[in-house]
Order: structure tokens, then C-alpha cells, then sequence
């Protein structure tokens, strides 16, 4: 063994562009990315900068969490999916876990208020396998 990786096999796989690549209804990553962005610059100075415990749920009444291990820990994301949306890495975001973040941040009312988070088709599916869905779902 000289100390050199082999490559035995190259595995052609299906790819998605997107995390949102599955998912029939997408919201925009830039203004969900600002918005998470923003929040958790506002816990990391209020939340984590004070004194205060970390405010009450989960059994935690005691701990200070930052930001992400609060966003981690209330919507079961990794933290590199959450990173990844703050730099906004991607386009578009799946509509589950934009309303997970926002429920998390208890700013979920903004899918319905601010236009630009509005969900929509995702723009990666063709118009067959969206009507598909959508008779799936019984909207057709």
C-alpha cells in the first residue's frame, strides 16, 4: 500500500440541484436566508449576550443555547442545512423546511404576510409531474 486512494468504482446517481428538487412547493431561499439571518443575529445579541436562561420550553429552562443550537434542536435540521440557507446557497428552499425555521423563530405567519416568501410550484418540475402531484393531493 503506498498511501494513495483507489478509486474502484464511479456510481452514476440521480442528482437534484436544489434541496427543494423533491418538494412541489418552494419559497425563495435569499429573503427566507435575510430573514433567519436577521433573527439569529438578534438572539445572539438579546438571548445569548444576557443573563437570562434560555427562555422556557423543552426541558431547558436553565441552559443558554445560541441561535443555531436553538434552531437545531427545535427543527431537527443540521446546522450545515441551516448555514447553507443563511449564505443562501441555493435558489429555492422546500416549503417543510422554510416552515419549520419560521415556526421555530415563531415568525411563521410570514408565508402568508410578506409576498416574498410566499410558496409556490417548485420551478424544477416539469408541468407534467406537477399536475401529477396535484391529482395525487386531489386538487384536480
Amino acid at each position: 500500500m503506498t498511501g494513495e486512494i483507489e478509486v474502484r468504482e464511479i456510481r452514476e446517481v440521480e442528482w437534484e440541484p436544489t434541496p427543494a428538487g423533491h418538494d412541489a412547493l418552494v419559497v425563495p431561499t435569499a429573503p427566507l436566508g435575510a430573514r433567519v439571518t436577521a433573527w439569529r443575529e438578534h438572539w445572539d445579541k438579546t438571548v445569548l449576550a444576557s443573563n437570562s436562561p434560555y427562555p422556557g420550553g423543552m426541558g431547558h429552562d436553565s441552559i443558554r443555547m445560541s441561535s443555531m443550537q436553538y434552531l437545531v434542536e427545535w427543527t431537527k435540521l443540521s446546522d450545515r442545512t441551516i448555514r447553507s440557507i443563511c449564505m443562501v446557497e441555493y435558489k429555492w428552499c422546500s416549503l417543510g423546511v422554510a416552515d419549520k425555521l419560521l415556526t421555530a423563530m415563531g415568525e411563521q405567519h410570514l408565508l402568508e404576510q410578506n409576498p416574498e416568501l410566499h410558496p409556490r410550484p417548485n420551478p424544477e418540475w416539469s408541468q407534467d409531474r406537477w399536475m401529477r402531484w396535484k391529482e395525487n393531493q386531489g386538487c384536480v
